[in-house]
């Protein structure tokens, strides 16, 4: 479960609004978890309402919202706009492992929302790359057996080509960095240091190789003057 919000809120680094999006059964889920923990629950703003039969929460600052994606503008911009989404303010969008299991048509298609409505926009997301060697066939194939197309790969299967994705699509600016390079590279020395302590670590050459197979790309839109400092090409 994707527990961002929380962590944001309990470091006193939320923004002014943060929207949560994914289907239906997966926030009823979540709604249900956040209210049987104590410490997630404690966390959630004090105008948070239960919504939509239980799979929503709604407040001022804190949304989760139900949604499918391949219906974004029909479906999911309307949910947003009454929830109070303001195309005016600078908005960062954060997609993990979410446009990679779409067909092309629609994650471009949110992507084209986007740039059309959001004049200061920012998108940071995270999916798998290189389809066509050994350890991309197996990924490929291990998710397949588990129910799961990564539909949008073999459109996007290289770092150059996710970058070049958002450049097609109107951004102003895209950069991408697979997780390898930004694990050796780009990481401050005290954070790899924690990494290697974490037991899944120990297999250093599989996870150099699973690494390889991730990317990070991030774009902005040409009116992103709040975006345009941010590059994940340069150490933190």
């Amino acid at each position: 479960m994707d527990t961002s919000y929380f962590l944001l809120r309990q470091q006193g680094l939320l923004p002014r609004r943060y929207f949560e999006i994914d289907f239906s059964d997966i926030t009823a889920k979540k709604a249900a978890t956040v209210y049987r923990s104590s410490a997630l629950r404690a966390l959630l703003p004090e105008d948070t309402l239960v919504a939509e039969g239980g799979s929503e929460l709604h407040s001022a600052e804190y949304s989760l919202l139900a949604g499918d994606l391949r219906q974004f503008e029909s479906q999911v911009v309307p949910k947003l706009m009454a929830r109070g989404f303001d195309c005016s303010e600078p908005t960062l969008f954060l997609s993990e492992c979410v446009l990679i299991y779409l067909d092309p048509q629609h994650s471009d298609a949110i992507l084209n929302w986007i740039t059309a409505n959001v004049a200061q926009a920012g998108i940071l997301t995270y999916e798998q790359i290189l389809p066509t060697d050994r350890f991309g066939q197996m990924m490929i194939e291990n998710l397949r057996a588990r129910g799961l197309e990564l539909r949008g790969l073999h459109a996007y299967p290289t770092l150059q080509s996710n970058s070049q994705r958002f450049l097609d699509l109107g951004w102003h600016s895209a950069v991408a960095v697979d997780l390898a390079t930004y694990h050796e590279q780009l990481l401050e020395p005290l954070e790899r240091e924690r990494l290697a302590k974490i037991e899944f670590l120990d297999e250093w050459e599989e996870f150099i190789l699973l690494a390889q197979h991730y990317a990070f790309t991030f774009a902005f839109t040409s009116q992103s003057s709040h975006f345009a400092h941010m590059d994940i090409e340069k150490p933190n």
